[in-house]
C-alpha cells in the first residue's frame, strides 16, 4: 500500500517529513496526506519526485 511503502521507505532512508519534501520538491501536507490518508490521490509528478529521491521505481511505491 502506498501510504505504508512511503512511510517506512522514509524512515529506513532516515528522512523526516520536511527532509523529504525539501528534497523531492513536494509540500509536507502532501507527504503527511500520502501516507496518513489511504483515499488521497496524489499527482504523478509527486510520486516521481518521491521515488527519485528515495531511489526506487515508482512501482515499490505502488506494491
Amino acid at each position: 500500500m502506498l501510504s505504508e511503502n512511503l512511510k517506512n521507505l522514509r524512515i529506513e532512508q532516515r528522512y523526516s517529513r520536511k527532509q523529504l519534501s525539501e528534497a523531492a520538491g513536494v509540500s509536507k501536507t502532501t507527504i503527511y496526506m500520502i501516507e496518513n490518508d489511504d483515499n488521497y490521490d496524489p499527482k504523478l509528478s509527486s510520486l516521481t519526485a518521491l521515488a527519485k529521491v528515495l531511489k526506487v521505481p515508482i512501482s515499490k511505491l505502488l506494491k
